[in-house]
């Protein structure tokens, strides 16, 4: 029976918290008693006769104090490791022989019950902080997003990219609940006596739920979540999605999200908020990724396979991420499977390719592996154009990743990538480019939830085109080159609090362009513009916090410094006259080293959700971010042969300032997610170019770019579905990008100092995305996306010089190219329905471009006759139905 009563006595310790019950009068006393006595006090509210309370006698020693003070409301009390105290009714302290007995060194708990801490320290902590693991029981993966909580109260947590949780609780009995969406739930019954861990492994429910849907973030994260305008993406989903032959894009998949676009068919980046391509901070495990495709655009650089998952920030951006002013995408690799090997291999039109994962050290070290070839040389030569016949494009890329638990608090992590591409054209040029990436991270976890992550990346993009032309034969070659070390420090306690502190120290190198001839008789002279170099420096720091419980709010803040580096020559220029070269009036050298210009500044960042009723919020945020590179283009999409330039003397760095304010509901207890999100957006020192630039290798580039400022503007529109056997979402984006470029001379303005829209700007963007279980085997999967055109210049007149008729453009994107739309459909099948199956097959059957739209990438003028001078046309890169079929064999 004595037994029991520990157990009683243990449930009475946790559970009656003095602090927490009482009247106003009652509970003051008690305080005033624990703050003489340097005690804490439990007891029942119903145990109290408030008219019976008297003033404490805090002159008296504790003991006598105490009984002084209980004896009119017939209480008695028992004392636990001197600081701890229970009241009881007299009849039942009677049952325990001594009140001054330490009971908690003799603590006994009840069998199947896990203690969480010290028995030996019982009685001492109040509260405790418990942290540890989820992973998958099968392939060991982390497990992110699960939600750990203690049945019966308010506290819960769920697990970060390392499927690690923690968080601060009374100390006590409880039942310890984890789930995540696609897993049996674990219940655990716990005793948590003190600082303790407990790490669990779930089980999938592959063959038990109709649907699974796994996601990074909760299903309620949406309306809770202080940050705005994020999207964590189920790179499952994507993969069932319909796909342009066959091959899974990451990249392009975000087109679909709201207040995300493209320029065109066959183009490589995307365009968020307003924003240039190359104002997105894509991280591959915390690598900057600067040219992110393959085959000119139309394909991404990542392979699906190795990712575990992507979140795009585009807005509400953590403090620890910078340097571009738009938007971040995290892209997270996939941790190999720890317990034991499997893979697949996957057959298409153009694209093949292989996984494999495993255990290096089994439930120690992990190996993930991913290899892609693609080839489009057999369709290219089927084609009826002589010169496409004559053409060619492939690619090769090799992504890796290495896990290893060095120790029980330590985890080292390697990652990888290696590309080529090489594309020729007509047997006159022959482009190619590669993309080595490197990471390697190390992660600590020290006492009372504090986390040590150091990161070191390395990105090197280089880009060759060999010119046959005749009498043109030359090599032109140019690339970036990044290095940097980051250090981040997270303390993580739990019940809504986080506090994050780092450091970064980045190194640019950029190629700027390299000519060399090729053979005797090329008249092409060797030309070699100078390299830039430059050093970019942050500390940072961010708090997010729950004060309340309809309150959650994020605040940080990151201060930069960039130096620009020499070697370098700087051109001088007379301010009375445009800039071009005949202005130039002096120079100055810089040797290598050499500090050329310092910029520096601070970017707070801030949000809220205030929840305004159950499954309902309101957001604000506002955020700046300074970009210290830019691409040098005058074209709308990005290609491999753009040149990266730092901010120098002649151009400031670039600040974007974003404000946004969201409405978030849910409906059907989190199923179907609804938000509203309005932004406004200013852009100082936005580059652009000036009329008939000529931007290939220029040394001096400053002569051909003009700064100004920028601003955009709109209202993003989601309905979202995560559950049931129809699941997607449908998205609408109105947007508006414009520009100004106002200088004080004729020649620094453009459209004479008018604000106009930006190349991307597309004001109208729709999209349908959706995926249908018809069955066990069966999935259908569409897609459809409308877009208005986006903006160009068109001759309006013509005039007749030395006789010939020239045509008089517009003035700087006054007209528009005609609207996008695109309809995609996709069945896929698996091809087993057995539990046990050693080797899993699918096959997917898609129709890229249902009903033959010829949407203009562009549209150009060519002129044929006098009258008219011009001729429009429009290039359709895609204009007809592209079906294809993909074959998946996994092995399990």
């Amino acid at each position: 029976m004595k037994k029991n009563y520990y157990c009683f006595v243990l449930l009475l310790l946790f559970v009656f918290d003095g602090n927490a019950q009482g009247t106003p009068d009652w509970k003051t006393k008690i305080e005033q008693l624990e703050k003489a006595f340097g005690i804490d006090i439990y007891y029942r509210n119903e145990w109290v006769d408030a008219s019976k309370v008297t003033i404490p006698d805090t002159s008296l020693p504790r003991d006598q104090a105490l009984q002084a003070f209980l004896a009119p409301l017939s209480l008695s009390y028992i004392t636990y490791r001197k600081k701890l105290v229970v009241l009881l009714p007299d009849s039942t302290a009677r049952k325990f022989a001594s009140s001054s007995e330490d009971y908690g060194s003799q603590l006994k708990i009840p069998e199947g019950v896990t203690i969480i801490g010290d028995l030996k320290s019982f009685g001492t902590q109040r509260n405790a902080t418990i942290r540890g693991r989820i992973i998958d029981a099968n392939s060991g993966d982390p497990l992110i997003g699960a939600n750990v909580m203690l049945v019966g109260t308010n506290r819960s947590t769920s697990t970060n990219e390392k499927g690690e949780y923690s968080f601060q609780v009374p100390v006590g009995l409880y039942d310890l609940l984890i789930t995540t969406v696609g897993y049996i739930e674990e219940r655990k019954p716990v005793a948590i006596v003190g600082d303790g861990q407990l790490s669990t492994e779930l089980f999938d429910t592959t063959y038990e739920l109709e649907e699974i849907t796994i996601r990074e973030r909760a299903f309620e994260n949406n309306v809770t979540d202080a940050k705005m305008g994020i999207n964590s993406i189920d790179v499952a989903s994507i993969r069932r999605l319909p796909s342009f032959l066959g091959e899974a894009d990451v990249i392009k998949s975000l087109t679909f999200l709201p207040g995300v676009s493209s320029v065109g068919e066959g183009s490589s980046g995307f365009n968020v908020r307003g924003g240039n391509f190359d104002q997105n901070l894509i991280l591959m495990d915390g690598a900057p990724v600067f040219y992110p495709s393959h085959m000119l655009g139309f394909f991404s650089l990542i392979n699906s396979e190795m990712v575990d998952n992507l979140t795009l920030y585009r807005g509400g951006v953590p403090a620890k991420y910078g340097g571009r002013i738009s938007s971040v995408l995290d892209i997270r690799l996939k941790e190999g499977d720890k317990k034991r090997w499997n893979g697949n291999v996957g057959l298409g039109p153009i694209t093949s390719k292989a996984f494999a994962e495993g255990p290096l050290i089994k439930n120690k070290a992990s190996l993930a592996l991913g290899v892609r070839v693609a080839s489009a040389d057999w369709i290219l030569k089927r084609t009826r154009s002589i010169e496409l016949r004559e053409s060619g494009a492939r690619y090769i890329d090799f992504q890796g990743t290495i896990d290893a638990f060095v120790t029980d608090k330590d985890k080292l992590r390697l990652s990888g990538y290696m590309s080529g591409d090489r594309f020729s054209f007509a047997q006159d040029a022959i482009y190619s480019y590669q993309n080595n990436i490197y990471s390697v991270s190390w992660t600590h976890s020290f006492p009372q939830n504090i986390y040590l992550k150091v990161n070191g990346a390395s990105s090197d993009y280089d880009f060759e085109v060999e010119n046959t032309e005749t009498l043109r034969e030359y090599i032109m070659q140019s690339g970036i080159h990044y290095k940097d070390v980051k250090a981040d420090l997270t303390y993580d306690p739990g019940n809504g609090f986080q506090a994050e502190v780092g450091v970064l120290a980045g190194k640019y190198n950029i190629e700027r362009g390299e000519l060399e001839p090729t053979t005797i008789s090329s008249l092409e002279a060797a030309r070699s513009l100078q390299d830039m170099n430059g050093i970019e420096k942050a500390v940072y720091g961010s708090v997010e916090w729950k004060p309340a419980s309809w309150l959650t709010l994020s605040a940080g803040s990151r201060y930069t410094t960039f130096d620009q580096k020499g070697p370098l020559k700087i051109y001088s220029y007379d301010p009375a006259l445009a800039r071009d070269d005949d202005a130039i009036i002096d120079s100055t050298s810089y040797a290598k080293g050499d500090v050329i210009n310092t910029y520096s500044g601070f970017e707070p960042r801030g949000s809220a959700s205030i929840k305004i009723a159950e499954e309902q919020s309101i957001k604000i945020g506002y955020n700046r971010m300074r970009q210290y590179i830019n691409i040098v283009s005058n074209t709308a999409a990005v290609t491999p042969f753009d040149i990266w330039t730092t901010s120098s003397t002649h151009f400031k760095p670039v600040i974007g300032d974003q404000y946004g304010i969201g409405y978030f509901r849910n409906f059907t207890k989190n199923k179907l997610q609804t938000s509203v999100e309005l932004f406004y957006k200013e852009v100082q020192n936005v580059t652009e170019y000036k009329n008939n630039a000529d931007l290939f290798l220029k040394d001096n580039i400053e002569t051909e770019l003009l700064q100004g400022f920028g601003r955009s503007y709109g209202a993003e529109f989601l309905v979202q579905k995560d559950a049931g056997l129809l699941t997607g979402w449908v998205s609408y984006t109105y947007s508006r990008s414009l520009r100004t470029i106002n200088g004080e001379l004729e020649e620094q303005k453009i459209n004479r100092g008018k604000e106009y829209a930006a190349d991307f700007d597309k004001p109208h963007t729709l999209n349908i995305v959706s995926t249908y279980k018809l069955s066990r085997l069966w999935r259908f999967s569409g897609n459809f996306t409308y877009s208005t055109g986006r903006p160009t210049s068109y001759p309006i007149d013509k005039y007749v010089f030395n006789g010939i008729v020239v045509a008089q453009f517009s003035e700087r994107n006054q007209f528009r190219v005609p609207d996008y739309h695109r309809l995609d459909i996709a069945f896929s099948v698996d091809g087993t329905n057995k539990r046990k199956a050693k080797v899993e097959t699918s096959w997917t059957f898609s129709l890229y471009n249902v009903y033959g739209r010829k949407n203009a990438y562009s549209v150009f003028f060519s002129q044929r006759n006098s009258d008219p001078p011009v001729t429009p046309y429009k290039l359709a890169v895609l204009g007809i139905p592209f079906p294809s079929v993909t074959f998946n064999l996994k092995f399990l």
